[in-house]
């Protein structure tokens, strides 16, 4: 997972005001219409529908839901940084404070699990049968609509392939928005709690983008201690996704892949810390 530089462009400076209106906006949509269906049958309806017609068998639907998983997203992340700490440090925040965020709105708002409600039958869950009342918002779906945004926003748009740069982004946008659908899709969520999830998410990125820009954290994980929690993360994202496969949360060979990939990243910076010199002993 971890890029060679010449296939990474350095990440892109703050991205200009029309692009961080674009998002909000797409933000508001996804909150606005996600508020909508929560008061809505449709909520139901289109769910019960959805797991009425023949579509992707239940793997399928795993490995692309599994890409909303932080810790697979932040070894995602971590490669295509390569050393640069930007993408890094947006995720980063993103990540603290989806981490209060989610739980917060659990407990607020505890919305009994699809798989609680509806008779049996209705749903082909795949993956494990959650049934608490936890469902809203879809923590998955946050995660991608965070690192949609990020991604977007923060890496470069090239003047000599721009038609190639606005297709990579497009389908990080598609790829991204497909997880969050992918948590309807495996039964674990309601079509509200995905797409509140995925905007939720998106706003949160954009303003972790302005506060990066206005006081950065890249420069403080470019430190040695930087450099070493984040090598210990890495490492710590390498063990939780090993996990993966033990609760079905993915098939075990998936999840064994992501793992060796995710150590890529975590050995390049380990090499870099090893690397570095270390502070004379008493220099001011």
């Amino acid at each position: 997972m971890d890029l060679p530089p010449s296939c990474i462009p350095a990440v892109a400076g703050p991205p200009p005001c029309r692009q961080r209106t674009g998002w909000l906006l797409l933000s508001a949509l996804a909150v606005a219409s996600g508020a909508w269906l929560m008061r809505s049958h449709w909520n139901t309806d289109l769910l019960v529908a959805q797991h009425r017609q023949p579509g992707l068998p239940g793997w399928l639907w795993l490995l692309v839901t599994v890409q909303g998983d932080g810790w697979v997203m932040f070894a995602f992340v971590s490669a295509l940084d390569h050393g640069r700490r930007t993408l890094l440090a947006v995720y980063l925040r993103c990540a603290l404070l989806l981490a209060l965020l989610a739980p917060l709105a659990k407990s607020l708002l505890p919305v009994p699990r699809p798989a609680a409600m509806l008779p049996g039958g209705s749903l082909h869950v795949a993956g494990p049968l959650l049934v608490g009342a936890n469902s809203f918002p879809s923590g998955h779906a946050m995660t991608a609509g965070a690192c949609a945004a990020i991604l977007c926003l923060l890496l470069p748009r090239s003047a000599r392939a721009p038609v190639a740069g606005r297709m990579l982004r497009f389908a990080i946008g598609a790829d991204m928005a497909l997880v969050a659908y992918s948590r309807t899709a495996v039964g674990a969520h309601w079509p509200a709690d995905a797409l509140l999830g995925f905007g939720i998410g998106i706003l949160v990125a954009v303003l972790a983008v302005q506060a990066e820009k206005r006081e950065p954290w890249a420069t403080r994980l470019q430190t040695r201690a930087g450099c070493a929690g984040i090598a210990l993360l890495q490492l710590l994202a390498v063990a939780e996704i090993f996990r993966l496969g033990a609760d079905g949360r993915a098939a075990p060979a998936v999840a064994v892949a992501l793992g060796l990939a995710a150590l890529l990243p975590a050995s390049h910076t380990l090499r870099r810390l090893m690397n570095r010199p270390k502070p004379a002993f008493g220099a001011g």
